[in-house]
């Protein structure tokens, strides 16, 4: 019968090929992400020092992961296979670094868990592929918790000691939050460290500062920016469950897997009592290791400046892990193993599965955008593009697929008006368009110059359509789910009879003259008009007016007993619909963004106008579209919908 060493190392081995599979399987089809583009933009310039005082200080990131690729792009290329290897290699590195951790701390049975839900779960295998301070912070921090456990836990070597210093130091300079864990680790080590060897221990936590001096300057210079949260920025302040969500997500939103370890953490908590005690100590650490980070983080993003992102607890999340198996070395091995295993299928299959890990990963907007032109060029269909991000990402892409610059457009911060967009697709001279990852008043518009769909893709964060303004067999023409008119009774719609009138063409019409700010309203629960949640609502008026410049505003609203109301308010900004005076006006609401789903049967939707300047107009219709849910939208760090 084999020996437990050799078992353990069977499994580690085990453990470390499945780490491999998962961080390489579609690893050369992987397209850069939105903050790896920004990174890589931020690469090109002609030296080191300008790169700091311009590709650096004004990113908010310490220096070391963006010096690091300035010098590993200069040497090896910007491909995304070449700039994403090193982080790669140190995800599946990390694996086996965290189970040496728990095999000094606990045992080998507390490393081999840790390390299976390392090597599987979405979390670390996201940013286990991406270039991005994550990974490697990752692998940083962890190098150094090893080093400080071999130091604590095995006899207080001094090369032990310098190692914890020399990756202390670098995890300082991969990411703010490294830094954070560096520092934790550090103080909790002074409540452990024997009195006769403190003086190299505070010795060493001088030189962790000496090295970093260097990069004071851009610490604050960085300082000053304040943050990605608040007024003017993207992040908002984390709700009242993150810290369940976190967990949730972690787990991938399985129920069994997060049983299972639950399980593991009851052994661990009540299989053990004769050795709590003596451990104590280490479970203390390995609370504080994951809770500070977590709890600091909360508490600036709540009260100063949002900050908090799932990324950046990365570097703290491994430790409950060694947490919940920290007392299961002597759990049967005809339990434990089969149970790992179990868990191991479990997170490969919610991974591959139910989160869609790589078909989200391979779904990057840049990516599809210059894919589908590429493919439009193949059939000799010179094709428009219209997209929405910064025009040297999605020139990577054009210069990867050898695709001409001039037949593409950004929308990005360019503040395109209705009026000024509408015009914009008027003067487009061929027959195809994709809109790429654009708003959806914007989509519209473009249907209304460009009616028949030939192709529609979803990808992380965007949708892309492809249209044409000739109709051909496999094109589609949308049709509205609902049409609000004036020349019948319609459920839902409330309109004063005296106030419909006829147009010039003879079309009933629902009137606003200059001293009526209010008119019609259309009311239906969300259930009853058969919208799903997760789709986009577009609606698109027809409007009769003497003059293109009105000021009302179009509101939809959801209302719902005990349950915020959502008011969503827009401009009325009119654009031609080709028959003068006739123009059209466009709103659009993302269901997925604004109704939970347990909330969604709950909601009456109303949409009317509010003529608040009083001008003087007349309705003629309203369509309403329905345009189908994106299930991986928001699909790496939500759970996909059935």
């Amino acid at each position: 019968m084999w020996k437990k060493d050799n078992i353990n190392l069977v499994f580690i081995i085990f453990i470390l090929i499945i780490a491999v599979f998962l961080r390489f399987l579609h690893f050369f089809d992987l397209p850069f992400m939105w903050d790896e583009m920004s990174a890589w933009h931020r690469l090109h310039f002609p030296s080191l020092n300008e790169l700091i005082e311009k590709g650096i200080k004004p990113d908010g990131h310490p220096a070391g992961v963006q010096v690091f690729l300035y010098h590993w792009t200069m040497l090896f290329g910007d491909k995304e296979w070449v700039v994403k290897l090193p982080f790669a290699l140190m995800s599946v590195s990390s694996v086996y670094i965290l189970y040496r951790i728990g095999s000094i701390w606990f045992g080998e049975k507390s490393g081999l868990f840790a390390a299976s839900l390392l090597a599987t779960q979405q979390f670390f295998i996201l940013y286990g592929t991406i270039a991005r301070p994550y990974g490697s912070g990752l692998f940083l921090t962890l190098l150094m918790a090893l080093f400080w456990s071999k130091y604590f836990f095995r006899g207080f070597g001094i090369k032990d000691l310098v190692l914890y210093v020399l990756f202390s130091a670098l995890a300082a300079y991969n990411h703010h939050f490294s830094l954070l864990f560096a520092a934790i680790a550090g103080l909790t080590g002074l409540f452990l460290i024997p009195r006769e060897q403190l003086k190299y221990y505070i010795l060493a936590g001088v030189g962790i500062f000496i090295i970093y001096i260097p990069h004071l300057p851009i610490f604050f210079a960085q300082l000053q920016i304040g943050g990605i949260g608040g007024e003017g920025n993207w992040l908002s302040k984390p709700s009242p469950d993150f810290t369940w969500q976190l967990i949730y997500w972690a787990f991938q939103y399985s129920i069994p897997v997060m049983l299972l370890s639950l399980a593991f953490l009851a052994y661990s908590v009540f299989a053990q009592r004769d050795s709590i005690e003596k451990r104590m100590a280490k479970t203390l650490v390995l609370i504080l290791w994951f809770s500070l980070p977590l709890a600091i983080g909360l508490y600036y993003s709540i009260y100063i400046n949002p900050v908090i992102q799932y990324s950046v607890l990365i570097f703290s999340f491994p430790y409950l892990f060694l947490l919940i198996g920290s007392r299961i070395e002597k759990m049967n091995p005809y339990m434990f193993f089969p149970t790992l295993v179990l868990i191991i299928a479990l997170n490969i299959y919610q991974l591959i599965v139910v989160r869609q890990h790589y078909t989200i990963m391979i779904s990057q907007p840049f990516e599809v955008t210059a894919s589908i032109i590429h493919e439009q060029n193949d059939k000799n269909r010179q094709t428009f593009a219209i997209y929405n991000s910064i025009p040297e990402y999605q020139f990577y892409y054009c210069n990867k697929y050898r695709l001409d610059k001039s037949s593409f457009l950004s929308v990005y911060n360019q503040n395109y008006d209705f009026r000024k967009f509408d015009n914009l697709v008027s003067q487009i001279k061929e027959n195809y368009v994709l809109s790429s990852a654009l708003p959806p008043e914007f989509v519209a518009i473009i249907e209304s110059h460009f009616p028949f769909l030939i192709l529609s893709k979803n990808a992380y964060t965007s949708e892309h359509y492809l249209w044409s303004r000739i109709e051909s067999d496999s094109s589609l023409r949308r049709k509205p789910h609902l049409v609000i008119d004036f020349d019948k009774k319609i459920k839902g719609l409330n309109a004063a009879p005296n106030r419909i009138v006829e147009s010039q063409s003879g079309v009933k019409c629902f009137e606003f003259k200059e001293n009526q700010e209010w008119g019609f309203t259309f009311k239906d629960s969300l259930a009853l008009l058969g919208f799903k949640h997760g789709e986009i609502i577009d609606l698109v008026a027809q409007i009769s007016s003497d003059t293109n410049q009105l000021n009302a505003t179009w509101v939809c609203q959801f209302k719902a007993d005990s349950l915020p109301e959502i008011w969503r308010g827009k401009p009325t900004q009119i654009t031609p619909s080709g028959k003068n005076p006739i123009y059209t006006t466009f709103h659009s609401l993302d269901t997925r963004i604004l109704i939970k789903p347990k909330d969604w049967n709950n909601y009456i939707f109303t949409t009317y106008f509010w003529n608040k300047n009083h001008d003087s107009f007349k309705i003629e219709n309203i369509r309403i579209y329905r345009q189908p849910a994106n299930p991986i939208r928001y699909g790496l760090f939500e759970k996909i919908d059935d």
